[in-house]
């Protein structure tokens, strides 16, 4: 099982977490359990959030509960560090590589009173008392960004809220067992559309197993960026030319396909799966950078309106835009 626990300070994550540990400990004794604690990323927070975790696969008997990850970079990273290290891409593709796990979020969202007396009982001065609105707010907002399947307590979570938690990551856990040994992989069990890209070649990109991780200058961040959150919701990624596209399509219980690009195509054609096609975003972000969105229109438009081959750009793309 793959639980992350988020929420801002004082807000009984880490209470939370024990109680989870606790009652994995009593009820799966022989298991393997880590119990994880983020803060401020170190390195470039893909690297800290995706590819420290590329090892975890759901049904492996191994649980993990994670005290913070990727949430508080784009919260505190704006207000204390300056940046947000992750930007929407970064963001939407963790929480894509965090679903494929079966990971399941936990949004700890106590009152705002319950917040500052917990800040000054503990003697914690991270949080500024000034920002505590602020913060609570923009959680409540990225709760509503989630592509990930989330929990949110309106109250300081107990062992009975615990219970519930784990109950659910047993049952997600079960459910994304299949997607294991699918690599490149993010997004949900059972997803409407599948976009298949074709392999990794950015030096950066190349260090992870996922598709289309979104460094700064990449195709992934372009695709990311570009892609609505309606299409979003219900997508899976994955690299065609890294996979077997056949057995891919089946357990996800044959999704729409859009292949992005030719490579991409061909080897969807060579699995005989129903597919259509776009240029790939590499090729878009070189060429046709101002027509990112136009991008993003006809892929929604492809899967939920007019399939077909069109990689052909921009004549008929911007035709049928």
């Amino acid at each position: 099982m793959l639980i992350v626990v988020e929420g801002c300070d004082g807000t009984g994550k880490t209470t939370f977490v024990n109680l989870l540990a606790d009652l994995i400990r009593t009820r799966m004794p022989t298991q393997d359990l880590r119990v994880l604690h983020y803060g401020p990323p170190k390195r470039h927070p893909l690297e800290e959030y995706e590819l420290d975790l590329e090892w975890y696969r759901p049904g492996q008997d191994v649980h993990l509960i994670i005290d913070r990850l990727h949430w508080g970079e784009v919260i505190y990273g704006p207000i204390y560090r300056g940046k947000d290290g992750l930007g929407i891409a970064g963001f939407r593709h963790v929480e894509l590589f965090l679903q494929a796990r079966g990971g399941v979020l936990v949004h700890c969202n106590p009152s705002e009173g319950i917040v500052r007396r917990n800040l000054t009982t503990r003697g914690e001065n991270y949080l500024k008392s000034q920002d505590v609105k602020r913060v609570l707010d923009e959680y409540l907002d990225l709760h509503a960004k989630a592509l990930m399947t989330t929990v949110h307590f309106n109250v300081l979570p107990d062992k009975f809220d615990a219970e519930e938690t784990l109950r659910l990551a047993m049952h997600w856990d079960d459910l994304y067992t299949p997607l294991a040994p699918f690599k490149t992989y993010i997004g949900g069990h059972r997803p409407k559309y599948l976009l298949l890209g074709e392999r990794r070649n950015h030096p950066t990109e190349q260090q992870h197993e996922a598709a289309f991780v979104p460094y700064s200058v990449t195709s992934g961040r372009f695709l990311l960026e570009a892609m609505t959150m309606d299409i979003l919701q219900d997508a899976g990624i994955a690299n065609a030319c890294e996979e077997d596209v056949s057995r891919l399509w089946k357990v996800l219980e044959r999704p729409k396909i859009v292949a992005l690009g030719k490579a991409a195509a061909i080897e969807c054609a060579n699995a005989k799966v129903p597919f259509s096609a776009v240029p790939h975003p590499q090729y878009i972000r070189r060429f046709h950078h101002g027509q990112q969105s136009e991008y993003g229109r006809l892929i929604q438009r492809v899967l939920t309106e007019v399939p077909g081959d069109y990689l052909t750009w921009p004549k008929r793309e911007v035709e049928t835009v």
